[in-house]
């Protein structure tokens, strides 16, 4: 409310209290002099002039603000059901502004349209890319566990084999300090295959 607030347009202000004041000045001349002299009784009576120019720039900006407020505070389902086109006009029409500048009602209709489509497709295309990040990524987790498994698979085969000839070179073994030496290459080749069994196992009991 800038009329009120004192930070309106000055020149425009002070136009028209001066106006109000000359108008005020002069009808209220001729309304005391027909008090006085004119001869019909019945025109007669306890009168005021009030000039309402500034109180007029003032209700504008009133409403102007009221509109604007109102505006802020709908909900999209309000928004649905209201004539915004309409509501527009009257925000034009409080601040004095040329409504001839909008388009046609059944053009902005036609304009508004076509935004909501736009945002529309705008908004399905920006779900696409969504839903294909998210099936890239759960991809990428998959193949990677897929790959893990392969290198775990591929790891307990190659310790098998190297167990496998540790026992044979174990039996063929004539030292005991050979026989030492392999028995704890044998214990450590066992302790690197008996988690995965254990895990293994585990699955396969939490199934």
């Amino acid at each position: 409310m800038s009329m009120m607030m004192g930070s309106a347009n000055m020149v425009t202000k002070d136009t028209v209290r001066a106006f109000d004041k000359f108008t005020t000045s002069l009808v209220g001349s001729m309304l005391q002099w027909n008090m006085e002299f004119n001869p019909e009784e019945e025109i007669k009576g306890d009168y005021q002039v009030l000039a309402k120019g500034n109180l007029s720039l003032v209700a504008k900006e009133v409403r102007g603000a009221a509109l604007d407020q109102f505006v802020t505070t709908l909900t999209p389902e309000e928004r649905a059901i209201l004539d915004t086109y309409g509501l527009l006009v009257d925000r034009l029409k409080a601040r004095d502004l040329p409504v001839d500048r909008m388009l046609p009602e059944d053009e902005a209709k036609k304009v508004l349209a076509d935004m909501r489509a736009a945002a529309s497709q705008a908004a399905q295309v920006e779900q696409g890319l969504t839903t294909a990040k998210t099936e890239a990524a759960t991809a990428s987790a998959e193949k990677q566990r897929t790959d893990a498994q392969v290198v775990a698979a591929t790891t307990a085969a190659t310790i098998q084999e190297i167990l496998s000839r540790v026992e044979q070179n174990l039996a063929n073994a004539k030292t005991g300090q050979d026989k030492v030496q392999l028995e704890n290459l044998k214990t450590l080749l066992l302790t690197a295959v008996k988690p995965e069994k254990e895990t293994k196992k585990g699955g396969k009991k939490d199934a």
